[in-house]
């Protein structure tokens, strides 16, 4: 089984994100779209009206591939969603091997 599946799934129900890195010391961004499945999770007020959120991000990576972007997806690595907002991708990716796919899961934290 390949990620064909859940590309599909995806296309109906998905999103574009875009996943950045920053790297060297003038911290140069280096990014790859992806199609992906976002899951909202709880939002949870902080201090004044700030208020933040802790989401649930799965990607393939084909996109990854074809750009030859430095995969995996990293603690650190930032997620900016279709409408804008960016999230903080928490520890590690989740892979999940699918013959010659990887479907990777991030936790993010944003607000």
């Amino acid at each position: 089984m390949n990620a064909d599946g859940f590309l599909r799934a995806c296309e109906k129900n998905g999103e574009v994100v875009t996943i950045k890195r920053l790297t060297g010391t003038r911290q140069v961004a280096f990014s790859v779209q992806c199609l992906g499945a976002v899951a909202r999770g709880a939002v949870s007020d902080l201090v004044g009206n700030t208020v933040q959120t802790a989401d649930q991000v799965k990607v393939s990576d084909r996109e990854m591939n074809a750009v030859q972007w430095p995969k995996p997806p990293r603690h650190g690595d930032q997620v900016v969603y279709a409408d804008g907002s960016t999230r903080t991708v928490l520890g590690p990716a989740q892979p999940d091997r699918c013959d010659e796919d990887t479907v990777y899961t991030l936790k993010t934290l944003g607000g």
